[in-house]
């Protein structure tokens, strides 16, 4: 008798010991569920129109699902689904669906919208007027419909899109910004001189573009897909046509 009541405490005081042994219950961290991370983009410097997306489930990538717009489906290749549309009006100006299908086992939707089209309207220094030491460029820019806010960015002619340059949100609430003199300026913090392209850019939601564009966007946006089951970051851009500046010491 005294040999069957000890064995049942026994094996409750090693599960119990279990139990407090943080590692031994410790599970990996993980994206539970499905997790899109993407942008559409409405490029004006390049009149081009296109979309690139990853999904995953459960933090592995998938490379057989359906991704669709309308009648459209996105090829996969290299970790992600893509489209270059043939024309950049498309898809026309307003809410449009994106639809992702994993065979039976996942089917939703993603509602994006396509911003109208806008431009930089005025720089300072004005037209070929070069930058010189000690002063700031400072732009403005027309209205588009369908966004939620907007990023400007500037780079050296020879390094846009890939991932150099300069960006950062405007926080105003106004359409004009004055740019930091980090955006022209070397390390040290002396002007970097040489010809740079500026660009502006209309977001909605929470693009996420990969090297797409002219510069990276900086970070900061929240997850703009909260369900139980499926999660990330989508959204759209439009990006205007580009203006330039010169740097340069007199």
């Amino acid at each position: 008798m005294i040999k069957l009541f000890i064995t049942p405490l026994l094996l409750i005081s090693l599960a119990l010991l279990s139990a407090c042994d943080g590692t031994s219950v410790t599970k990996p961290v993980t994206n539970e569920g499905y997790y899109l991370s993407g942008a559409i983009i409405k490029n004006l410097d390049l009149d081009r129109l296109s979309i690139r997306a990853s999904l995953t489930r459960n933090d592995t990538i998938l490379t057989t699902a359906v991704l669709r717009i309308g009648d459209d489906t996105l090829t996969y290749n290299s970790g992600y689904y893509f489209k270059i549309f043939n024309s950049i009006s498309e898809l026309a100006v307003g809410n449009h669906y994106l639809t992702l299908i994993d065979s039976t086992l996942f089917s939703d939707s993603v509602i994006f919208s396509i911003a109208s089209d806008f431009e930089i309207t005025s720089k300072i220094p004005a037209g070929d007027a070069p930058l010189t030491p000690g002063n700031l460029v400072q732009i403005e820019w027309s209205t588009p419909t369908n966004v939620d806010g907007y990023i400007y960015s500037a780079a050296k002619t020879a390094d846009i899109y890939s991932e150099d340059g300069y960006s950062a949100f405007v926080t105003t609430g106004v359409n004009s910004v004055t740019f930091n003199s980090d955006a022209f300026a070397l390390p040290s913090g002396e002007l970097d001189t040489g010809w740079y392209y500026i660009y502006v850019y209309g977001y909605k939601n929470s693009p996420v573009p990969g090297t797409d564009i002219p510069t990276t966007i900086p970070a900061g946006l929240a997850n703009s897909i909260s369900k139980i089951n499926f999660t990330g970051k989508f959204g759209s851009l439009v990006i205007t046509e580009r203006d330039s500046i010169h740097a340069a010491t007199l």
